[in-house]
């Protein structure tokens, strides 16, 4: 009786001629699969695999012990591989371009020009990334004016005018509503701050003097002569005159 290799596990290895001519002794007819596999004891799941593996690729399926796969099939399997190691190395671009451009200014010239001296990437693949027109690539660098001007804003800065000739102190608010209820317009609050700015009609903002005294929210004084409180107002009269009232009070006296 034919010895076989064992493994270290005490299985037993069959070579390749052996598993063939026992598959032909059945293929022959001398004896059943499932008598091989008891004259073999194996299992007769074994055998069966033997004489599927010989009808599929014959002594290569066999040796190899797995199944042989046509090389159509293997063409297209390689094929499909190198369709995705090449979607893999687009996405590991884009990952790189992304990773680059997520830290970096938001203006897209400057954007795509120092994306493109990060990664050492074309700039064809970087603005298809980032969904940039190419032409921001190749535009230069121009600064915008800090107030944008519309063809409208002729009629706009007419009508603030008429408003604000009687009082000029009025601020953006004050003089939106009272054009939209002059003119009857819709204008938005944006826009009439806008064309004030252009035109210079805005109040300067006044800066906070600082007198070295903290204010803890205490006007009282103990004595008098120390803080004076100080204010200036206006009262439309019927016949159209103005009275201008101006006062200050001692903080100790009140």
């Amino acid at each position: 009786m034919e010895t076989h290799r064992r493994g270290s596990d005490g299985r037993r290895f069959f070579s390749t001629q052996f598993k063939q001519e026992q598959i032909a002794r059945a293929a022959r007819q001398e004896l059943a699969l499932s008598e091989l596999a008891r004259e073999l004891a194996v299992q007769p799941s074994v055998v069966r695999r033997w004489q599927h593996l010989i009808a599929k690729g014959g002594s290569a399926a066999v040796a190899s012990n797995q199944e042989v796969v046509p090389i159509g099939e293997l063409m297209a399997a390689q094929q499909r591989i190198q369709e995705l190691e090449r979607a893999l190395g687009k996405k590991t671009m884009e990952v790189e371009i992304l990773q680059a451009a997520r830290d970096e200014v938001r203006k897209k010239t400057p954007l795509l020009r120092r994306v493109k001296e990060v990664t050492g990437r074309k700039m064809a693949p970087i603005c298809r990334t980032l969904g940039i027109s190419r032409a921001c690539a190749y535009r230069e660098s121009v600064g915008r004016p800090s107030r944008y001007a519309r063809a409208e804003d002729r009629v706009v800065s007419a009508q603030i005018r008429t408003v604000i000739r009687m009082r000029a102190s009025y601020g953006a608010r004050r003089v939106r509503e009272l054009v939209n209820d002059a003119f009857e317009t819709r204008y938005n609050l944006k826009l009439i701050q806008r064309v004030m700015l252009i035109n210079g009609w805005t109040l300067p903002r006044s800066a906070r003097r600082r007198t070295g005294r903290a204010h803890r929210g205490l006007i009282w004084r103990a004595v008098s002569n120390e803080r004076w409180s100080s204010d200036v107002f206006e009262v439309a009269c019927w016949n159209g005159e103005i009275v201008q009232v101006g006062f200050a009070l001692d903080c100790h006296d009140r």
